[in-house]
């Protein structure tokens, strides 16, 4: 759910259970409004969706804006699972010998990877959480 000039937005899906229904209702009360984008999404970030989890784990990931329909295809390799924001995205990597798993923030382009997680992994400093960021 997010709160956003007044009004409180949630993704559901739709129940031709392919696509998503955008609701959002005021703050204050009054009626749901309800528009049906094409493809099963969730909430990133306002104005983001991202795919759905279910349909992530086929391999196919994108962001896409709600305010124009923008899509971004996100970069990752098969062996990652990825959760994204608008700029950037976590990303949990197999290792595929049992042992640990591997966490990386990377870009949605797939550029500026950084282990964040990991036996022997770099510690972040202080302010370098680089989730969120501007993208219009």
């Amino acid at each position: 759910m997010v709160v956003q000039d007044g009004r409180l937005y949630w993704a559901a899906a739709s129940p031709n259970g392919m696509d998503t229904q955008v609701r959002s209702i005021p703050v204050a009360g009054g009626p749901v409004m309800v528009t049906t984008v094409d493809g099963a999404y969730a909430f990133s970030a306002w104005p983001w969706l991202q795919t759905a989890a279910g349909v992530r784990q086929n391999g196919r990931e994108e962001l896409r804006y709600l305010l124009s329909g923008q899509r971004i295809a996100v970069v990752k390799s098969s062996a990652e699972t990825v959760d994204c924001g608008p700029v950037r995205c976590r990303s949990i990597v197999s290792t595929g010998s049992g042992g640990d798993n591997g966490y990386d923030m990377v870009r949605v382009d797939g550029t500026g990877r950084r282990r964040v997680g990991a036996r022997n992994a770099p510690r972040p400093s202080p302010g370098s959480l680089w989730w969120t960021g501007s993208r219009r």
